[in-house]
């Protein structure tokens, strides 16, 4: 996620390859109140999170709190 909202806020790497690869992967993604989100087709964006709290929210829906 970091390399993607870094390219997104206009830094960019050195390394002209690395900066390839994220010129391309960043098409998907977009910036919303510094939150990162991934663009679908046709449907709403969705939400990155980082693993940790990925893994928390997992948990929280297959307990059944949500």
């Amino acid at each position: 996620m970091g390399p993607i909202i870094n390219y997104l806020l206009g830094v960019y790497p050195d390394d002209d390859v690395e900066l390839q690869k994220l010129e391309r992967k960043s098409k998907s993604y977009e910036l919303i109140n510094n939150r990162l989100y991934r663009k679908s087709v046709g449907g709403p964006h969705l939400r990155c999170l980082p693993p940790p709290q990925a893994q928390t929210i997992l948990a929280e829906i297959h307990q059944g709190e949500c």
